[in-house]
């Protein structure tokens, strides 16, 4: 979110204007100044415009040399997409701005303050001849994205046509950080951090953001389960298994997945008196030779007790890892000498240490259980894309429906680099191709386009994408 500030140097006063982004390397909000004149209205914070060359996009274009390769890559792999109709048909009358825009957050991310810069000295210019816009029309275009319609014809013809949908999924939601003031902002209660969260339902199978949608920060997840399966539903996305953390766990939820014959597996809080009981119940026969599991190089003991799930039949099943209780046990006893905690408040922590509860409704075999509930990483996996490759924050728009349009053109970027990422599997990251990528340029003619020739990488990364790279293209 950008706002201008007024600086006093030697007796005169000058306009900056501070941008709030995401660190890549820290993970951090910082702010970034960029001087903009000197200030003619101190109320209104006007200024006079900094004396510098005026570069036109006709006069950049005109310059004939313009990077390619990654524009040209990404504009490939969406066209070999079922994708493609579905981002053709977002805004038919502003395909073009909606494509480079969703290009510009895969390829750069930053700001869209700094998208003309972009879009002047690129192959999109070329691609998108109309996508030349304005701040200002980006976020006409924003809005219109955050349109409950448009989304809902999406979704509807996502899940119906294209995604590849095998009834297992999760659910999981993240925490988007900002001071918007919008009804989607509040206080999340933790840090005094106020903030919007973004839900996601994911195919456990191809790793695919099925579904999103967006709450206020100050609504916990426990909370949004039933709607969330409700809402999804309305679009043909009716899961048959859905894996969940802790923060979904209430007796309410429970006894709606029973009722809607939803089968579940989800973490047991610690706060709950069944995971104590089931502590104190496993307490001498958990560490067994019997219960032992092999999981990713790891060696944990579990065992299954059948319980009672608020008058359903269910399956409980206390984990300990090995290796980490180990860690945590030799650290919380050198604290706990400092502290000088009784034998009894030490013998009861020690008995939780590296142990984690988890339960369905179904009867699993042990050996399953960790690989099915990890699966839950995917959704973590995501959110992390969205927040650093995507750039998802800092958000910076001002109204609600700007904020879903905003989430929405940075969901269907999500959707496009998963898809090119499970093409690369092995050979390289999707940001380190489109690096390699961005070394091809471009010689526009009148009536043709010469490339400079792909490197050995490229031409890998170009064969394992199914790109034609030609050098001689007709305008």
């Amino acid at each position: 979110m950008a706002y201008r500030k007024i600086k006093e140097y030697k007796g005169n006063k000058y306009v900056y204007e501070l941008t709030s982004y995401r660190c890549k390397e820290t993970k951090k909000i910082k702010r970034r100044e960029i001087y903009l004149g000197i200030c003619v209205d101190e109320a209104t914070k006007e200024y006079a415009a900094k004396k510098s060359k005026v570069v036109s996009l006709e006069s950049s274009i005109n310059k004939r040399v313009v990077n390619y390769g990654d524009s040209f890559l990404l504009d490939s792999c969406l066209k070999n997409s079922n994708l493609f109709e579905l981002v053709n048909n977002l805004l038919p009358k502003e395909s073009d701005i909606v494509k480079a825009t969703l290009f510009y957050k895969i390829i750069d991310g930053s700001a869209f303050t700094h998208y003309n810069s972009w879009f002047s000295s690129n192959y999109v210019n070329v691609l998108f001849p109309n996508a030349n816009c304005s701040s200002q029309r980006i976020s006409e275009i924003l809005n219109k994205l955050g349109n409950e319609m448009v989304q809902r014809a999406f979704f509807k013809a996502f899940i119906a046509n294209v995604a590849n949908i095998s009834n297992d999924v999760v659910i999981d939601s993240t925490g988007l950080d900002n001071e918007i003031d919008i009804p989607l902002t509040a206080y999340s209660g933790k840090e005094s951090i106020t903030e919007t969260r973004l839900i996601l339902v994911l195919d456990t199978a191809t790793k695919m953001p099925l579904y999103f949608r967006l709450v206020a920060g100050n609504i916990n997840d426990v909370s949004t389960l039933g709607t969330t399966l409700k809402l999804a539903g309305q679009f043909g996305l009716n899961p048959t298994m859905v894996l969940l953390d802790a923060g979904y766990y209430s007796f309410k939820n429970i006894r709606f997945l029973y009722q809607s014959k939803i089968d579940f597996l989800t973490r047991l809080p610690k706060s709950r008196k069944l995971y104590n009981e089931l502590i104190g119940k496993t307490n001498y026969t958990l560490e067994k030779s019997k219960n032992t599991i092999i999981y990713n190089k790891r060696s944990l003991y579990i065992e299954m007790q059948k319980v009672d799930l608020d008058g359903y039949v269910g399956y409980a099943y206390v984990c300990k890892d090995i290796k980490e209780a180990g860690k945590k046990q030799d650290k919380f006893l050198r604290q706990a000498k400092e502290d000088k905690l009784t034998d009894d408040e030490i013998d009861k922590e020690l008995s939780c240490i590296g142990k984690f509860i988890l339960v369905s409704n179904k009867n699993l075999d042990v050996s399953e259980i960790l690989p099915l509930y990890y699966t839950r990483q995917t959704a973590e996996n995501a959110f992390g894309k969205l927040k650093s490759n995507l750039d998802l924050l800092p958000l910076r728009v001002h109204s609600i429906q700007s904020l879903k349009g905003y989430t929405f053109l940075c969901y269907i970027a999500l959707l496009l680099t998963i898809e090119i990422q499970n093409k690369l599997q092995n050979l390289c990251s999707l940001e380190e191709s489109l690096k390699i990528a961005k070394g091809q340029f471009a010689e526009i003619f009148d009536n043709e386009i010469i490339t400079t020739e792909p490197n050995r990488r490229l031409k890998e990364i170009y064969e394992r994408l199914g790109i034609v790279g030609g050098i001689n293209l007709g305008i």
